[in-house]
This record gives C-alpha cells, sequence and structure tokens, in this order.
C-alpha cells in the first residue's frame, strides 16, 4: 500500500527532528551535570533518552509495523511510560527552585545544600520510578505498533489508571503552577533582594531569569495539556473487572499500518507524543541552553575558543580584562569567607597576569629601540 505522501513528510521530518533534538539537549548536559544543577540534568535526561529512541523507532518501523524488535519494545515501553512522569517531575524540580531562590529560602550551608539536592533527586526520580513498578497493573498487553512510529505502551483509562498515573500527572502539574504563582508575586514584590540572593549564590541573572520563563512556559502547558489527555480518554473508559480482565490476552501485540491508526485515531494521535517531545526538547535549548556560560562551553567544546579569542585580540588591541565569575545554580562551597577569599585570589592572579604581560611588553620595546640606535 502506497503510503500519502504528506506523511512521508511527516514521518522522515519527526525522525529527523528526533535525532536533531537529541543532539541539541545533550550538548548542555555536561555543564549542568558538573553543577548538581539535578532539575535541568533530569530535564535534558529524560527528553534526551525519549528524542533518541524516537530516531531509533523512525528507522526500524519506517514503513511497516512487523515486531522485528520485541526485546527492544518490552525495554522502550517502560522507559517511555516513566519518561513523561519523569518530564513532569524535573520540572517539578525546577519550578520549586526556582520559586525557593525567588521567596529568599535558598540554603547556603553545606549539610542542608546536601539534603536540598537529595530531595531534588528524590521529587525527580521516585514519581518515574514508581511509574517503572506500576506498569504491570495497569498495562493492558504487551504493546502496539504503529507504522513509521514504532512500538507504544497500551494502557487503558480505567480507574486504576486514573490513581496510579493520570491523577498524579495532574497533581505534579498544579504543584509546578504553584510554584510558578509563588515565583511571579515575589519577582514583583521584591525583585532587587532577588539579584542580593543570586550574588549569594552565585548563579548568573540571566540563568536564572530563564529559569523563570521556563518553569511560566511548563506552567502554562502542563495542566492544560494533561487535562485535554484525560477529557479525550474519557469516551473510552475501561470498566474495572479486575486484574483477569485487564489482562485477558495479554501477550498480544496488535500491528497497525498507517491507513488503520490514521483512522482510528483521530483526536490524540500517537504521532503527537513525538511532537510533544521534540517540542520541550527545543524549548529546553532554547531557553537553557543558549545561555553565556553554555555557549562557551560549545567554543570549548568545538575548538572555537582560541578562534573567537584571537579575533578579540586583534580587534581590542590589548587581552580583555574580563573578570572571572562562578558557572554554578549553586555554590557547594558553606563558607562566604572561603568563597570571596578565592574569589579574591583569582581576581589578584588576574591582575598579577596582566601585570606581568605589560612589564613584558615594555621590556621588548625597549630592547627594539636600543637596537635601533
Amino acid at each position: 500500500m502506497d503510503l500519502p505522501s504528506s506523511w512521508v513528510i511527516e514521518q522522515k521530518a519527526l525522525t529527523a527532528m528526533s535525532f536533531i533534538t537529541f543532539f541539541l539537549v545533550i550538548l548542555p548536559l555536561p555543564g549542568y551535570i558538573r553543577v548538581r544543577n539535578i532539575g535541568c540534568s533530569l530535564y535534558a535526561s529524560w527528553i534526551a533518552f525519549l528524542c533518541f529512541s524516537s530516531f531509533i523507532n523512525g528507522i526500524l518501523w519506517r514503513d511497516h509495523a512487523r515486531n522485528i524488535a520485541p526485546i527492544w519494545c518490552e525495554i522502550y515501553i517502560r522507559l517511555q511510560w516513566a519518561g513523561s512522569m519523569g518530564i513532569l517531575s524535573a520540572g517539578l524540580v525546577i519550578a520549586r527552585r526556582v520559586s525557593n531562590i525567588a521567596n529568599s529560602t535558598f540554603i547556603l550551608h553545606s549539610d542542608d545544600q546536601r539534603r536540598a539536592m537529595f530531595t531534588d533527586l528524590a521529587i525527580g526520580l521516585v514519581p518515574p520510578i514508581s511509574q517503572l513498578i506500576e506498569f504491570w497493573f495497569v498495562q493492558g498487553h504487551r504493546f502496539d505498533i504503529f507504522e513509521g512510529l514504532g512500538c507504544f505502551a497500551i494502557v487503558p483509562f480505567s480507574i486504576l489508571s486514573i490513581c496510579l498515573t493520570w491523577g498524579w500527572n495532574l497533581i505534579i502539574g498544579i504543584l509546578s503552577a504553584t510554584y510558578c504563582v509563588r515565583t511571579i508575586i515575589a519577582l514583583l514584590r521584591r525583585h532587587k533582594d532577588i539579584k542580593k540572593v543570586l550574588t549569594m549564590t552565585k548563579m548568573d541573572l540571566q540563568l536564572f531569569h530563564r529559569l523563570v520563563a521556563m518553569a511560566i512556559v511548563e506552567m502554562m502547558g502542563t495542566v492544560p495539556l494533561v487535562t485535554y489527555v484525560i477529557v479525550s480518554a474519557a469516551p473510552g473508559y475501561y470498566p474495572w473487572n479486575g486484574f483477569a480482565d485487564l489482562h485477558l490476552d495479554f501477550n498480544r501485540i496488535d500491528q497497525f499500518p498507517y491507513g488503520l491508526w490514521s483512522v482510528i485515531y483521530k483526536g490524540y494521535r500517537p504521532d503527537t507524543i513525538v511532537w510533544f517531545q521534540i517540542g520541550c526538547g527545543l524549548l529546553f535549548f532554547g531557553l537553557l541552553g543558549l545561555t553565556r556560560d553554555a555557549c562557551s562551553r560549545y567554543k570549548r567544546m568545538f575548538g572555537l575558543s582560541k578562534l573567537f579569542t584571537d579575533s578579540n585580540e586583534k580587534s581590542d588591541g590589548a587581552p580583555s580584562s574580563r573578570e572571572p565569575r562562578s558557572l554554578v545554580f549553586w555554590h557547594p562551597r558553606s563558607n562566604p569567607e572561603e568563597s570571596n577569599a578565592t574569589f579574591a585570589t583569582i581576581s589578584s592572579r588576574w591582575s598579577l597576569a596582566e601585570i606581568s604581560s605589560t612589564k613584558i611588553k615594555q621590556q621588548s620595546q625597549r630592547h627594539d629601540e636600543e637596537s635601533v640606535v
């Protein structure tokens, strides 16, 4: 059966954009891991995995719906199911952290910082791990395969899935929205105090504003999207009659060619899930992957830092006296005096380097004059 040209183009675009988004998301990931930014690290990790998996699925099932990789599907559908919750949980971690900074409850002591880091890890990891554990209880049968998209988890919309999955998605979205509202109120009331807190925590003001924008976009999208999915699935509500009924013919694997699933799924189509993952990844890169610090890392990563440095020196005629600054989201040192001493040491070394270079230039000029004479 010949596929419509519109779907052929869309399928190729989905596959290509999945890989491009995966590449863009993993670029800033090492930097966020290095500075222990738990929320951004988890968010980027889940998006990177889901986009790369969609890229693999797009290649394997480009023009058919045969069961050619059952082991891959068994692994993928579970991580896919946990990943949807993982993205929401990571967004909650980001919203909570930004709210704490905006409301001046950010902690500076090392023990409290360690406790806050473990709290962020618990918020970001416990919900998706619980979805892995609970998946068998809500799973209808093994999985379905859609031509052009690959395998997907099949979970009937029942009272059990509402209590174990969809309800928690909505709760996490509401919590994220609550933290976002607190952040907006704090920004309107005490913007000057927030700048002082950012100075104490060595956090870039630009990065903070981008995190706030990320949290606000998530607030505007999470709750409406989860609500839309629940409302769309409500007509297909599956009455709960026990696990024997839910898992009847459990080993079944349904295979849907494009001509069939495009007719069956008119509202919330399977390809919408892939586009949503791509959108989340592009949003993350646009807001948190193009900061000054991230761009500096990209230059060093691709060997462009020396090129840009040489061009700046040629245009200015002198080395730049850029003040060193921290790139961390929250600083791990517990003693502010130690941080100030370290900053003074770095600055003094920077000044000594400039003085030494000036002396060398003066000596070379004198040598040239003497040689001319």
